[in-house]
């Protein structure tokens, strides 16, 4: 893996493998969600919002949020001045 991230409410888990697929688990059972084929080019990163509602999913020029509630991408990309090392969410 070259990512993992578990949700505050430890009922998700999302990985990055390195041939850069994204998947997203039950962290209770360990079954397999949602294996997002959609998003594999570039991804790098993941990180989960501290309420648990978004999935952050960070790519080399910039971060994709997946809305928890609607179960889809939100439709707006976050663009990067530079290629990130780490995403994560501000406690605030």
């Amino acid at each position: 893996l070259t990512s993992f991230a578990i949700a505050p409410s430890l009922d998700y888990a999302a990985s990055i493998d390195k041939a850069q697929k994204l998947r997203l688990w039950d962290a209770q059972s360990g079954a397999l969600l949602q294996d997002f084929q959609d998003s594999a080019a570039g991804v790098r990163h993941v990180a989960f919002s501290n309420d648990g509602r978004w999935l952050a999913v960070g790519f080399a020029d910039h971060v994709r949020l997946w809305d928890f509630e609607a179960q889809a991408w939100d439709l707006s990309d976050i663009p990067l001045a530079a290629r990130p090392k780490a995403l994560a969410f501000s406690p605030g």
